[in-house]
């Protein structure tokens, strides 16, 4: 890394001899504290990513987690397509002391195929966390965010001021889920010790300034 490469002998993170400008862009194992939890991973965020492809959430959240609540399911159109449509849920679970978010993924083939389109031609946009990204997910993470999905966590959050913040999601919803939780520390929601973030197929959201800046956070 000293010489701008990735690359040292024995080891198999990238080809021999590739150069890159930026140290960060190299692999790194996670700041003490923030590893993967396989076990949070397999009974908590999958399920609770999986339920929010569902049209009735709350029977998922029964099932895998016996003592959620729903708060509210939101679907808003977050493209030019007349039927696209963005997605993501609130819950609470008492029993884990858990504010909950999850975020459904690309739900048709066309969606995809804007998501791509927007990805190449359109400008990346300026974050509040720090960064710039996807257009895509930019404006669909923020059609959820500002039709109520920031209400209801901030009304779970009076309820219950000293639980966790638990977000998810799958694919596109994993880009989303990358955003809510910047966007709920930077703008002092919750503290960085109180989120917890799980993703699936998330695809690169941002720029690598917005990278270090989600880490950072």
């Amino acid at each position: 890394m000293a010489q701008n490469t990735c690359s040292v002998p024995f080891t198999t993170f990238c080809p021999w001899g590739q150069y890159v400008t930026d140290p960060y862009e190299c692999p790194d194992p996670p700041r003490n504290g923030y590893e993967f939890d396989e076990i949070f991973a397999k009974t908590k965020a999958l399920p609770l990513m999986a339920a929010a492809y569902s049209t009735n959430p709350q029977a998922c959240l029964t099932n895998a987690l016996g003592g959620a609540q729903l708060k509210r399911q939101l679907n808003v159109h977050c493209d030019s397509s007349a039927t696209d449509t963005c997605s993501g849920f609130t819950a609470v679970s008492t029993s884990d002391q858990a504010i909950i978010v999850s975020f459904r993924g690309t739900s048709a083939q066309w969606q995809l195929v804007l998501e791509g389109a927007d990805s190449i031609f359109k400008a990346k946009q300026p974050f509040v966390a720090g960064g710039s990204v996807d257009a895509y997910f930019y404006s669909a993470f923020y059609a959820l965010w500002n039709a109520g999905m920031k209400d209801d966590l901030l009304t779970l959050k009076a309820a219950h001021p000293s639980y966790q913040l638990w977000v998810t999601g799958h694919s596109l919803g994993g880009a989303m889920a990358s955003l809510c939780a910047a966007v709920a520390i930077k703008l002092n929601m919750w503290t960085a010790n109180q989120v917890r973030m799980v993703t699936f197929g998330q695809p690169r959201t941002g720029d690598t300034e917005y990278a270090k800046a989600h880490d950072s956070l």
